[in-house]
């Protein structure tokens, strides 16, 4: 019987377990209302259990005007994380809990708000970056994650 030379049985070695941790790179997505650009992002789009999400979201006004987002029963910018065993929930310290609401954004001004959230449960789980946008609804972009003990999602 042969065997493989060492250095080869190595490499191999090596690929195969880099190919167990496919989706631990970022994920972001981008939507717009034509007034301003939402972007949210995810440090990966797959999470090990136990591990801290991280996530961002930037609004950014596209137009040449200056930007109003007002809302009178809530904060104008947040992050909302749902499915998964988690249910739903809106950030904790990020948008909610700044109590924003009335944002302006001159031409081309960017604001971020970050958010770590504690462990998660196993699970498939959407990240939303939500603003109250021009026509006085939620309007959002969203990431799909996924928590996992061992094989995946």
């Amino acid at each position: 019987m042969k065997h493989l030379p060492l250095p080869l049985l190595c490499l191999l070695l090596c690929v195969l377990l880099s190919a167990c941790d496919t989706g631990r790179g970022a994920v972001s997505d981008t939507y717009t209302d034509g007034l301003v650009e939402g972007t949210i992002w995810s440090e990966h789009r797959i999470y090990r259990q136990e591990e801290l999400l991280h996530a961002r979201f930037t609004l950014k006004n596209i137009t040449e005007k200056e930007v109003v987002l007002e809302r009178a029963d809530g904060p104008v910018v947040d992050i909302f994380l749902s499915g998964g065993a988690e249910g739903g929930r809106w950030s904790e310290g990020a948008g909610a809990s700044q109590d924003l609401s009335r944002l302006v954004l001159q031409p081309g001004e960017s604001y971020l708000i970050e958010w770590t959230a504690p462990p998660l449960q196993q699970g498939n789980n959407v990240i939303a970056g939500e603003w109250w946008g021009r026509l006085k609804r939620r309007e959002s972009a969203s990431v799909s994650i996924c928590v996992h003990i061992g094989s995946g999602c």
